[in-house]
């Protein structure tokens, strides 16, 4: 009997292993995880992930723009990744007449297909340790500016080596606190268009109220394709350019994925703090936070208020409220983990075992410890001028948009050559042009006012404007009425007016207009705030890179993973329902039934496309139905984080089950401590999004033309 519970008590433990923490370079799979992955399921090799002579997974993942992630599907370079990543896409592709943001978009025909001016998408081609060329060269120096320096020039000179007489680029990054460097190959395309979006209902769907939580029944996905010349390699864009033939597309399984079934994510995870002391994380906890919510809490209601007033506004201010709220809501959840996971005090324990180690193994790093701990103890105040400038006085959008415009002016009045003058001014007419298009000075004048008193009363006056300073509440406020009322940078006819007429005198004048005199003192105070805090950082990342090296030798069992930085990773686990509180279960998935349930036409975040209700009322669900209604959405067991939106999530042969799009609130401190019983990241089930594409966008041609996984 007891044998039998025993082995009854390893069953068990083998089902339920989760893994997930951990995001590991694909390069390093076969020597680091590959056994790992196969105990929970995994059927692929680590060569079927990253392998850089053919294809292999990799191929099939792009860098989307500067910050997600996107996967090829077709044979014709069909790219999915998450609605939230196009949306400045479709936002900037939208009218009031064509409002592809409220109503969705979807080309019917590759003609059909609209341009998006400035997107990229950016393949890895190969993966080069190329630690110990870099650290040769480096182990002598001491001082961190002349490491930093031959840091560039040895990345320089190994760059184009390594991209001479080819097309592609490359790019050498630094992993475990600059212990590591790692030259990346990429190729980059530039000629993007915009294939399909569901309506914000869909993509949308929960808003603000949902974000970050679970259950959800958001449609977060958007569909784009790659062109290339007839070549099949990058190319501008031009109506001569065809569908990108690439190396290697995902297939799609429509048979979904149960509890403890494998599950993997590959994409662009952007920041994450894992190894940080304790000092940073009260830092961050205490300071960074809290600061940046209360800013983010004034900006995002005075820009709600114009946004429900106004279509129009509405239409011009959507894209940047997703862009500072998304983190605003993240940061108040990492702040809630922290706390409840005691993740400050766990750091201190760990830190002492260290230091018991290190008095008789690694007394130097002994000293990196205490450095560090020093050093955030005392970054404080420059940690928060830093954050208080960043988010309040360069947040006003009329004098960020004024400084554009000071090498034109201090070339005007130094008598600079017109050819100069009047290729600046046309650059600045072109920004103009994109600026005013999302862009309203009364938001902006309204807000600038607030934005200002709240730091002038949280900051010491040594960093204040001379233009501002000392000002009271009202006064502030009628300083801002009159520059806004009268300053040529707010009237986008009047100033394009001026700098077409090239007139240098005129342009020489512009100097003396209060916004931009503003914006020079907010700059100059931004970069002495700045250098300091700069300075500061520098000293704790030369500290940092000796503490790393030893707790990778004091924990000597453990398998270290670099923190995130933008580059491919893969993470890896198992589909885990959880337990976020006592007497609370959340399943793995969600419906469209679900979703049903949460619509609400009185409420933004929950208005209901009437189409797919009734698709709903039909039961018009095709073959992406299962148990009457179809799967939405789910949550598995994979560290992921900013940069991993738009990432697929695959099964264990590597097919397309989901597109990875948020984590959940009560796990969300995983970018600093990572807790496998409740932190989830959350995927669009890739049924659902075919559905929409299907039933709700009538655009099957464009599922016609992805790869469908046998069973």
């Amino acid at each position: 009997m007891k044998n039998l519970q025993l082995l009854v008590a390893y069953l068990w433990c083998t089902l339920t292993l989760t893994a997930g923490e951990g995001m590991w370079m694909p390069n390093q799979l076969a020597g680091f995880n590959e056994k790992e992955m196969k105990a929970l399921g995994m059927r692929l090799n680590a060569q079927d992930i990253f392998r850089p002579d053919s294809g292999s997974l990799k191929d099939a993942i792009v860098h989307f723009g500067s910050g997600c992630t996107g996967e090829v599907v077709s044979n014709q370079g069909l790219v999915l990744t998450n609605h939230h990543c196009g949306f400045s896409q479709i936002q900037s592709l939208s009218t009031i007449s064509n409002n592809y943001v409220r109503d969705g978009y979807w080309a019917k025909t590759k003609q059909d297909e609209l341009p998006c001016a400035g997107l990229t998408v950016t393949f890895i081609i190969d993966i080069i340790d190329v630690t110990q060329v870099m650290q040769k060269e480096l182990a002598h120096l001491t001082n961190e500016n002349d490491r930093e320096a031959k840091i560039k020039l040895l990345s320089d000179s190994l760059q184009k080596a390594a991209t001479i007489n080819t097309h592609y680029k490359a790019m050498v990054r630094t992993f475990y606190h600059g212990n590591e460097f790692h030259l990346f190959i990429t190729e980059v395309f530039n000629d993007i268009r915009l294939v399909g979006a569901p309506p914000e209902s869909v993509g949308n769907f929960g808003g603000d109220t949902d974000n970050w939580m679970w259950p959800r029944h958001t449609g977060d996905f958007s569909v784009f394709r790659i062109y290339a010349n007839e070549q099949n390699k990058p190319a501008p864009y031009s109506l001569t350019n065809v569908p990108y033939k690439p190396r290697r597309h995902l297939k799609v399984n429509l048979s979904g994925l149960s509890e403890y079934d494998f599950a993997m994510v590959f994409g662009f995870p952007g920041r994450t703090n894992q190894y940080a002391p304790a000092k940073a994380i009260e830092l961050i906890a205490n300071h960074t936070n809290p600061n940046k919510i209360m800013i983010r809490d004034l900006k995002l209601n005075i820009w709600d208020h114009w946004m429900q007033a106004n279509d129009t506004i509405k239409l011009k201010y959507t894209s940047k409220h997703v862009t500072i709220s998304n983190p605003y809501k993240k940061w108040k959840g990492e702040s809630l983990g922290l706390k409840h996971f005691n993740v400050i005090e766990k750091k201190k324990q760990y830190e002492e075992r260290f230091k018991t180690w290190a008095i008789k193994n690694d007394t130097a790093a002994l000293n990196s410890l205490a450095t560090l701990n020093e050093n955030y103890s005392t970054i404080t105040s420059e940690s928060n001028n830093q954050d208080w400038i960043t988010e309040t006085l360069k947040g006003i959008e009329l004098t960020n948009f004024a400084s554009s415009s000071e090498k034109l002016i201090n070339a005007a009045n130094a008598d600079s050559s017109q050819d100069y003058i009047n290729l600046e001014c046309d650059r600045i007419i072109s920004s103009a042009r994109s600026f005013f298009k999302n862009y309203d000075t009364r938001v902006d004048a309204k807000l600038a006012p607030a934005l200002t008193n709240l730091f002038l009363k949280n900051t010491n006056d040594s960093i204040h404007p001379t233009l501002i300073k000392g000002k009271t509440d009202l006064e502030i406020q009628n300083w801002y009425h009159k520059y806004y009322e009268t300053s040529i940078f707010s009237d986008s006819v009047k100033l394009i007016a001026l700098l077409q007429s090239k007139n240098t005198k005129k342009i020489a004048a512009m100097k003396d207009d209060k916004m931009y005199q503003l914006s020079k003192e907010i700059n100059a105070i931004a970069k002495q705030v700045s250098a300091l805090y700069a300075n500061r950082m520098q000293t704790i990342a030369q500290n940092m890179r000796p503490y790393m090296r030893a707790i990778q030798k004091f924990d000597a069992n453990k398998k270290f993973y670099p923190d995130a930085n933008s580059t491919l990773r893969v993470s890896y686990g198992k589909v885990a329902s959880a337990m976020p509180k006592d007497g609370v279960k959340y399943l793995h998935f969600t419906t469209l039934d679900g979703a049903v349930a949460k619509a609400d036409s009185t409420n933004p975040d929950f208005v209901f496309p009437p189409k797919l209700m009734e698709l709903y009322r039909k039961k018009d669900y095709g073959r992406y139905e299962k148990n009457g209604s179809v799967p939405l959405a789910m949550i598995t067991v994979n560290h992921t984080t900013g940069g991993n939106s738009g990432s697929p999530l695959l099964d264990a042969d590597g097919n397309l089950v989901g597109i990875n799009f948020d984590r959940m609130w009560e796990g969300n401190m995983s970018d600093i401590y990572f807790d496998d019983t409740i932190c989830r990241n959350i995927a669009v089930d890739i049924r659902y999004v075919l559905f929409i594409i299907e039933k709700l966008g009538d655009a099957k041609h464009l599922v016609d033309e992805m790869t469908i996984a046998k069973d």
